[in-house]
């Protein structure tokens, strides 16, 4: 879908109705109407972007401020024990929404919710070298640390 029949395009223009949250001139957010727990917010650039890489880095960072007061008043306002921070970029990362979003999402000690993560600390080693290389990443001599031993737990 083009960024005409985008429906976060639609809530920013009004045409959709939400339960707003929170608003500046560059972000908006929002209940989502599809929560995973009680006070599931999404929180979007309101420029379409359809993944991060595209979004200007002030614009980012709008998105994080947002997301940073969300947290803070979360457990006041649910009563959570916790919160996860998730954005999904590619449908092969579960983007279902081809609108740049991420997802504060409130956890409950009883929840049943679940992330399944499977760890290959060799491969972890080599996507941490790529990074370093490609991104410029500043590590405090992670390499260093984990020459020999390629523990993962020691890369931040």
């Amino acid at each position: 879908a083009g960024i005409m029949e985008c429906i976060f395009c639609k809530i920013v223009d009004g045409k959709i109705p939400c339960a707003k949250v929170f608003e500046s001139k560059t972000v908006l957010c929002f209940l989502d109407i599809n929560p995973g727990n009680k006070g599931h917010v999404l929180v979007i650039p309101k420029q379409h972007h359809v993944t991060m890489e595209t979004i200007p880095a002030d614009v980012a960072k709008d998105i994080m401020d947002a997301a940073r007061k969300l947290c803070l008043a979360l457990p006041a306002v649910t009563a959570c024990d916790g919160y996860n921070l998730l954005m999904n970029n590619g449908v092969a990362a579960g983007q279902e929404v081809m609108h740049c979003h991420l997802h504060i999402m409130p956890r409950f000690a009883n929840d049943d919710f679940r992330f399944k993560f499977m760890g290959d600390t060799e491969r972890m080693y080599d996507i941490i070298v790529v990074l370093k290389d490609s991104a410029g990443f500043i590590y405090s001599g992670t390499l260093s640390k984990m020459s020999g031993k390629k523990d993962p737990s020691m890369c931040f």
